[in-house]
């Protein structure tokens, strides 16, 4: 039996009804999902926030004992890590323990890639190249992300010296050049001149001339090019 018109009609509207209904189901769930998930940024957010002010403060113990040991300093303007030397034992030990907890307890943040960079120095000034070639390598390997870029190159170009401090001139080069072959590498200058420097020990004395005349030409009246213009005539005697 053929069904009459209006039955056609309303089985037409009912079917049009729920389909609206589902429509409305899935909505209604993308909003709770879209909500729930803008809720959770937040929350993610807020922890991000909390985790990095933890993180300052604990490195703010590192800081009070550079303050401390600065005010006792003979020379006013003298550099921190010259200024740890001449203190005593007690306050380099609280100095490294607290920058080494920064690294455990807060990792990938902000204030552990500082501390990295700090106790990576301080291991280069005492020639413990090992542990520092070990700092620069553990920072460079978790450092991602544009964010990261200036920690990037000051890691890199501290590496670079550590293997130069060794002899190892191949290790140097590598790491210079791997920097400096993002164009948004920064301290590029910097990264420049120990790549010249290194190609000069190598004894390739045309390529570190070329590189000391780029730092010249595109960093022009910076401290950066007055090294590069004093280093290539050494460079050619």
């Amino acid at each position: 039996m053929v069904p009459s018109k209006p039955m056609i009609d309303q089985a037409s509207a009912q079917a049009k009804t729920e389909q609206w209904v589902r429509a409305l189901k899935i909505l209604s769930v993308l909003v709770v999902a879209s909500a729930a998930l803008l809720a959770g940024y937040a929350m993610w957010m807020k922890g991000q926030e909390s985790k990095s002010l933890k993180a300052f403060s604990a490195l703010a113990q590192a800081d009070a004992i550079e303050a401390r040991v600065l005010r006792g300093a003979k020379v006013l303007s003298q550099d921190p890590v010259e200024a740890l030397r001449e203190a005593s034992e007690n306050e380099r030990s609280a100095y490294l323990a607290a920058l080494e907890k920064v690294r455990s307890e807060h990792p990938r943040t902000t204030a552990a890639h500082l501390a990295a960079l700090r106790l990576g120095r301080w291991a280069a000034e005492t020639s413990d190249w090992a542990k520092a070639e070990s700092y620069y390598r553990d920072l460079l390997g978790e450092l991602r992300g544009r964010q990261n870029l200036i920690y990037a190159s000051m890691a890199s170009e501290a590496l670079g010296v550590v293997y130069e401090n060794q002899g190892r001139w191949e290790d140097a080069l590598k790491v210079f050049d791997s920097a400096l072959a993002s164009d948004e590498s920064t301290l590029k200058p910097l990264l420049m001149l120990g790549k010249a420097r290194v190609l000069s020990s190598l004894k390739k004395t045309e390529e570190a001339k070329a590189v000391y005349d780029s730092i010249v030409q595109n960093f022009p009246n910076s401290p950066y090019s007055q090294q590069a213009r004093a280093l290539a005539v050494k460079v050619s005697l």
